[in-house]
């Protein structure tokens, strides 16, 4: 139980910057942050059967509850391309159910919708980073493309202190570019729209790029807070 448990606050305090962005959103008079699928998928009949065990948390993820531990569970995907977390198969554009492998780990399924961009914590599994308040700017940033090569999201840095306001917000592009030799590359770009003297710039951790034609000797630059930066 406490592994499960354990994993569970380390899934959800890698999420706080996605959670904290959507819901300034949703005060702003966007979409809740927890919704039925049908409120994105009005016109779906099959968005109405989901209510007990899949929904959208935010933009960019939907969720799949585990509602039966050690059994395989079926998943209605709406006709977007998804993205499973936790090993990276591409559940392409066909509306329907499919069956989903058991899951052992304790989590829901999760899946990010094509064209959107996450950011959340690098954590490393470590509570203890939770416990010594050392993770706000260790950021990771995981891209979903769309079949155009195209992402776009925020990315925020918030400190781990209570009822703090502060907070950096960047916005963050992911983009297929072709050279005059017809040669496709990658390019980030990340720029700030909102950045405070109290918190740190965040330090840009990981990159995890979900793109079916991506391959990472194609990443010409990446563009960081106005910097270029080689990819290995």
């Amino acid at each position: 139980f406490m592994a499960v448990y354990n994993r569970s606050s380390v899934l959800h305090y890698t999420l706080v910057p996605y959670f904290l962005r959507s819901y300034r959103e949703q005060l702003q008079g966007g979409p809740m942050l927890v919704r039925p699928l049908f409120f994105d998928f009005p016109d779906k009949p099959a968005a109405y059967k989901t209510m007990d065990h899949q929904f959208m948390l935010g933009e960019a993820l939907m969720i799949a509850a585990i509602t039966n531990p050690g059994k395989q569970t079926e998943v209605w995907f709406p006709e977007v391309t998804w993205y499973r977390d936790h090993d990276d198969e591409q559940i392409k554009k066909s509306t329907g159910f499919a069956i989903q492998e058991k899951d052992f780990t304790g989590r829901p399924l999760i899946y990010q919708k094509e064209g959107t961009i996450l950011g959340h914590y690098v954590i490393d599994n470590d509570v203890n980073r939770l416990v010594n308040r050392t993770v706000s700017s260790r950021i990771g940033i995981q891209i979903a493309a769309n079949d155009k090569g195209e992402a776009v999201g925020f990315v925020n840095s918030y400190p781990l202190l209570p009822n703090s306001s502060f907070y950096n917000e960047y916005n963050v592009s992911y983009e297929k570019t072709v050279d005059p030799d017809n040669k496709e590359t990658r390019k980030i770009s990340i720029e700030p729209i909102h950045e405070e003297k109290y918190v740190d710039s965040p330090e840009i951790k990981s990159f995890k790029i979900y793109d079916p034609n991506f391959n990472m000797r194609k990443v010409a630059k990446i563009q960081v807070l106005g910097e270029d930066r080689k990819i290995d």
